[in-house]
């Protein structure tokens, strides 16, 4: 079933290419996250670990690769597409996990500072939602953030409620910050929710490849 997930997804502004051996270069997969060039206020929500050396950076994208050959889900580099600021680079990472006995997906996302405020965060969903919905044919998606998380809330609520969804808990000590436990607040965008919405976001998909 793993050639059900694309190499590639495709906005107006984006490009999402998975994170494989086959397609990530190691040393701009390192830099991206690098512990010297990350900033805390970055990652202080992000759900990812900066890298000490280019080993990480290796062991990162094999788990990657691992969680898509078990069919767990897929992991993408977000990447600006020619016309945008920063064309090319790699600005995030974006997440579509399954839970395929409960047809359930679960998205997740993080980006750069340089990459914030520009509705990437949007866009990357609005892909992924139509992926869940409309090629795995899924009977809902969730998301979460972090309590305290105001950039996230906001463009997680502007979605949710774009595709039909809506917020359906507060889970206590559920997710984890520099150790610490913390709230999750998570919303449900059910398939019905979904098709009533009208909402079809201009996607494409591209598999064998990621050369589009």
């Amino acid at each position: 079933m793993t050639d059900l997930f694309p190499d590639v997804v495709r906005t107006d502004r984006l490009r999402l290419v998975r994170e494989t051996d086959a397609y990530v270069d190691l040393a701009e997969r390192y830099a991206s996250l690098a512990a010297d060039s990350v900033s805390d206020e970055e990652v202080e929500y992000a759900g990812v670990e900066t890298f000490e050396h280019l080993g990480d950076a290796r062991e990162y994208v094999e788990r990657r690769e691992d969680h898509w050959e078990e069919r767990r889900g897929v992991v993408y580099g977000i990447r600006p597409r020619d016309g945008e600021r920063g064309a090319g680079e790699l600005a995030g990472e974006a997440e579509l996990s399954m839970d395929w006995p409960q047809r359930a997906g679960h998205l997740s996302c993080s980006l750069r500072k340089p990459f914030w405020g520009r509705g990437y965060s949007g866009e990357r969903a609005a892909a992924l939602i139509a992926l869940a919905f409309e090629r795995f044919d899924l009977e809902v998606v969730r998301t979460c953030h972090a309590v305290g998380n105001e950039n996230s809330r906001r463009a997680v609520e502007t979605y949710v409620e774009r595709f039909g969804g809506e917020r359906t808990a507060r889970t206590r000590n559920e997710g984890r910050l520099d150790g610490e436990p913390c709230d999750l607040v998570w919303y449900t965008i059910p398939r019905r929710g979904y098709a009533d919405s009208g909402e079809r976001p201009p996607v494409a998909f591209r598999d064998g490849g990621a050369g589009a």
